[in-house]
């Protein structure tokens, strides 16, 4: 054999080498570029529970109360149920990607009882108890729904 012959041999050699090695590469990339986003999903995630414990804070003070407590602060539950769907709104478009397309219907229920709420008579405890009761086993439910999907992405 010739020494061209050998060359050709050795390039052929690493082409093959190097056709493997960039396959494996390309997978090792494809597997930490879907680590990373399924990271990113469950900060967002989080960033919504963080506001949702928030929300049932508020919520707790009114909700399947017989009377409404003295010094309640309906605009700052009000400010904290819009700060909870600001939030559902960032991560609605992938919970709907991926399947949840029930999501959207619940989150536009909130927004009309949230609207409804902020309408309501102060002065008459048994709409405004009822009314924000809702809004309370409403949160549970959306919340309940968003779990189920962070702990798809963290699988």
């Amino acid at each position: 054999m010739k020494l061209i012959e050998h060359i050709g041999i050795i390039g052929a050699i690493a082409s093959i080498v190097s056709v493997v090695w960039t396959s494996i590469n390309v997978g090792l990339v494809r597997k930490a570029k879907k680590d990373i986003y399924t990271k990113i999903k469950v900060v967002k995630y989080s960033e919504s529970i963080g506001v949702y414990k928030s929300v049932l804070i508020h919520l707790k003070k009114i909700a399947t109360k017989s009377k409404i407590p003295l010094g309640l602060n309906f605009d700052d539950i009000i400010g904290c149920l819009n700060d909870y769907y600001e939030s559902l709104s960032k991560v609605k478009s992938d919970i709907t990607e991926d399947g949840y397309s029930e999501i959207e219907k619940k989150m536009d229920k909130l927004k009309e009882l949230i609207s409804t709420a902020s309408l309501t008579d102060r002065k008459d405890s048994g709409k405004i108890i009822k009314i924000y009761t809702e809004i309370y086993y409403h949160v549970i439910e959306i919340n309940s729904e968003v779990e189920k999907y962070n702990q798809q992405c963290i699988k």
